[in-house]
């Protein structure tokens, strides 16, 4: 493995938010940095993170974007990593939790956040990867389907106009 700490991998310096920040401010610093996602912090301590998705769903259209990122942000639950966590490790708990991002935090502070896509970079990775994208529950199987050609089961009545 080319890359064994997530240290290696991490995308840095870490950009965070604190709580009192509005929409729209959270909303322009992922424009301006391309990224999709923010860790919220309440005097440098981590007590959220933001995705794109987060503002979209719970932010744009439920409240003002003068709103504090707060009330769109997901707290309590929050995953996260040290610089020196393996990155099988880190890996493995984007899998099992279904998610594409975590928070590096060293000493309580946030200082980068490492990504799927930062993880791409280590190809032994890659199955740990696909699954926080896809799960085997939610395939069905090709035999599951009546014939070989799995289109041959869906009829036009199934999806009515």
């Amino acid at each position: 493995m080319k890359y064994k700490l997530v240290k290696d991998l991490m995308t840095t310096p870490a950009i965070y938010v604190e709580d009192s920040t509005t929409i729209k401010e959270a909303i322009s610093i992922l424009k301006e940095n391309n990224i999709g996602f923010l860790p919220i912090t309440k005097k440098e301590i981590i007590v959220g993170v933001v995705t794109d998705r987060d503002i979209l769903v719970r932010g744009i259209g439920i409240y003002k974007l003068n709103t504090k990122i707060s009330k769109v942000m997901t707290s309590g639950n929050i995953f996260f990593v040290s610089p020196t966590t393996p990155v099988d490790e880190a890996a493995k708990i984007m899998a099992k939790n279904k998610i594409r991002r975590l928070v590096v935090l060293d000493n309580g502070y946030v200082k980068g956040v490492i990504t799927t896509k930062n993880l791409l970079n280590e190809p032994s990775l890659l199955p740990y990867i696909t699954k926080t994208y896809i799960s085997d529950k939610t395939l069905p199987s090709y035999s599951s389907f009546s014939n070989s050609n799995p289109h041959d089961s869906i009829d036009v009545n199934d999806y009515p106009l």
